[in-house]
């Protein structure tokens, strides 16, 4: 006659405690990233400003906050607030609707990209790897900085009859400009594309920055 299994057999069973060993080290691990991730981020008391110590492997993203890179960072996005560069960052730093400050002796890999805000290095030949680019544009730095303070704005725009005959001009601009550029100069525009290497942090910075201008203008 077999009798359902206690609860003692259950623990005992050895397959049961290979699982449990298992979770056990799983959670530990768990433990040991969110206490690195922890460490490597912090934000000050008014939680405006996000603080990156050592994050080499980091792409950070902030939405409505200044970032300050301490020692080192992958990458860097913020929306709607400044970024400011203490320490070393690899890759590309980009700022909509807020300022790129490079601390003297600080580093910065890859492109800066600013849409409305300017580039303040503080050393007169700031540290950047050779061939990086720096693209700024200083328009609408107190409306894409509303937008991101208040971004359900970008959602309810006043509609009205004018409002739409200008959306559509704008797509059918922006659409005319393109087929034009693609049949006249297809060899041109790949090799553009394929110099520019588009990484992650410029393809939110250009997608966003265009999804707010369009929105704005």
């Amino acid at each position: 006659m077999n009798y359902p299994p206690t609860l003692n057999d259950i623990f005992i069973n050895p397959k049961f405690l290979q699982w449990q060993t298992l979770c056990g080290i799983a959670l530990i691990f768990l433990c040991q990233f969110t206490l690195l991730a922890q460490t490597q981020i912090s934000t000050s008391p008014d939680e405006n400003t996000l603080i990156i110590d050592d994050a080499p492997e980091m792409e950070v993203f902030a939405f409505g906050k200044t970032v300050i890179v301490k020692k080192q960072a992958k990458g860097v996005l913020a929306f709607g607030g400044d970024v400011i560069i203490e320490g070393k960052v690899e890759g590309d730093v980009a700022a909509i609707g807020g300022s790129i400050t490079q601390k003297e002796n600080a580093f910065i890999g890859g492109d800066v990209i600013i849409f409305g805000g300017t580039y303040r290095p503080e050393s007169k030949n700031p540290l950047r790897n050779d061939g990086k680019e720096t693209v700024m544009y200083a328009g609408y730095e107190e409306e894409l900085r509303d937008l991101t303070q208040n971004p359900t704005q970008i959602f309810s725009p006043g509609f009205s009859f004018a409002f739409l005959a200008q959306r559509i001009l704008s797509v059918l601009f922006w659409f005319v400009i393109t087929l034009a550029l693609t049949t006249l100069a297809p060899g041109a525009v790949s090799r553009a594309i394929a110099r520019f290497q588009l990484s992650t942090l410029k393809i939110f910075a250009i997608g966003f920055f265009a999804f707010l201008v369009t929105t704005i203008t």
